[in-house]
């Protein structure tokens, strides 16, 4: 996979708070930033852990951050949704607010061994930045989350789209 810390001295990234932990995103992966209240209701088995935003007349699945990075998610207010695009792939993620852009100097970041597991799999390290810590999250890892339930999301959103349009 390609890194984009190991191939550029420094990294522009958006950083965004999810809950109290300030994380960030290469600013090249990411396509948008809207409003979540133009969230869509999916079927009840999927909720709380994924939902879908129509762009443009597609289907994108949506995934609360928090609950991925963290395994819980809290009642805080994630009122944005930051979509990220990777080849002809987009997918959202709920998140709370943004903080600001920076331009980390990548031999700053502090990498870990994916074979911790957990968070450690979608982080491209941990950055320093005026005493605070930063999770550099890593774009590619991300879209690689839960792919079964992302596909399985979209295809039953299909057939309810299907279905509403043969009861029409």
């Amino acid at each position: 996979m390609y890194n984009v810390c190991e191939q550029e001295s420094t990294l522009d990234v958006l950083t965004f708070f999810i809950g109290n932990a300030q994380c960030a995103i290469p600013i090249s992966y990411i396509q948008g930033v809207i409003s979540a209240k133009t969230l869509l209701n999916i079927p009840s088995r999927y909720t709380g852990k994924t939902k879908i935003i129509n762009i443009d007349g597609n289907n994108i699945p949506v995934i609360d951050l928090e609950r991925l990075l963290f395994k819980r998610s809290t009642p805080v207010i994630k009122e944005l949704i930051l979509i990220l695009g990777l080849r002809s792939k987009r997918v959202g993620f709920l998140i709370g607010r943004i903080s600001k852009l920076l331009k980390l100097e990548h031999y700053h970041l502090k990498y870990y061994p994916k074979s911790l597991g957990g968070i450690y799999d979608y982080l491209y390290g941990i950055y320093n930045y005026g005493g605070q810590d930063i999770m550099v999250l890593n774009p590619g890892q991300l879209f690689n989350c839960d792919q079964d339930l992302i596909m399985s999301i979209l295809q039953e959103k299909k057939l309810v789209q299907e279905r509403r349009l043969a009861i029409v």
